[in-house]
């Protein structure tokens, strides 16, 4: 018994040696054709690259932005004004240039984006406390400057588009025009004086999603989604009573949590040598 098991052990190891000696050999062959014909391995083409696109890119992208009903205060001592109605803040054209780099299609990039929202209309109704019951309507408008800095994650190419998804940082600075008052309901006919507008800068933050998909050797279409926080912005103090009222010039209006869904739609030009967007890990 011992000498079939003996036997038997010495065929294995032959036979397992001429199996990885044939193997050797057929992937030896197979390498040798492919560099007769492809030069070498780190040759091969790249499944998840843009071929022949640099890993720094320009950046211009337009779009849309739409306002979520925000927070509007009216911080009065006299007039002490807390109830909502119709608060509403519209939507703008939206424009953005930048300048970034990174692998494009698989892997991690960054950029730096400067970020403009047109004028957008803010309105509603605020109703005076219980006793004096001066309903009034505000009106005003602000529009938005943006510097972020911006990270992405590449997923990877799937049936020639790279999905992604980011994050950005930055600051925005708001310019609010001044802000009128008109009586309405219950307070028609009623007086105000208007706050005086303000710039103010905050900081802003955002989450973004969207896929790429390359047209040309160093041209890359980007559609992109984005909710952005873009912070709050008040009104100077002022006197929203007509004639001088007990503690008078200390009103304030404040427009807060100013988030907005973007969609844009932008072309990312990579420029310098013709270095692969995504390295492959063998060589």
């Amino acid at each position: 018994m011992k000498t079939v098991v003996k036997y038997g052990a010495a065929l294995a190891a032959a036979a397992v040696a001429s199996v990885a000696l044939a193997t050797s050999a057929t992937a030896g062959g197979l390498f040798d054709g492919m560099r007769g014909t492809q030069g070498s391995v780190k040759d091969m083409p790249r499944v998840h690259g843009y071929s022949g696109v640099s890993r720094c890119y320009l950046r211009g992208d337009v779009g849309y932005s739409y306002s979520a009903e925000p927070v509007v205060h009216v911080d009065s001592p006299l007039y002490d004004f807390i109830g909502t109605n119709n608060e509403e803040i519209d939507g703008a054209w939206m424009a953005e240039v930048g300048i970034g780099c990174g692998s494009g299609s698989r892997g991690f990039r960054a950029d730096f984006t400067l970020g403009y929202r047109g004028e957008r209309d803010v309105t509603g109704i605020k109703t005076d406390s219980p006793g004096f019951h001066f309903p009034a309507e505000f009106s005003t408008s602000v529009s938005t400057l943006t510097a972020m800095a911006n990270l992405y994650y590449d997923f990877g190419r799937v049936s020639g588009f790279v999905p992604y998804v980011g994050v950005g940082l930055g600051v925005a600075r708001h310019d609010l025009e001044d802000v009128s008052f008109t009586g309405v309901g219950a307070g028609a006919g009623a007086s105000f004086n208007g706050l005086s507008g303000r710039t103010q800068t905050n900081f802003a933050w955002s989450l973004m999603a969207g896929v790429a998909y390359q047209i040309s050797h160093r041209a890359v279409l980007d559609f992109g989604y984005r909710f952005i926080d873009l912070g709050d912005v008040a009104t100077r103090r002022g006197d929203i009573c007509p004639v001088s009222c007990v503690g008078g010039s200390r009103d304030r209006l404040t427009v807060e949590d100013m988030y907005s869904h973007e969609f844009k739609v932008g072309l990312r030009y990579h420029f310098g040598g013709g270095k692969p967007a995504y390295e492959p890990t063998y060589k």
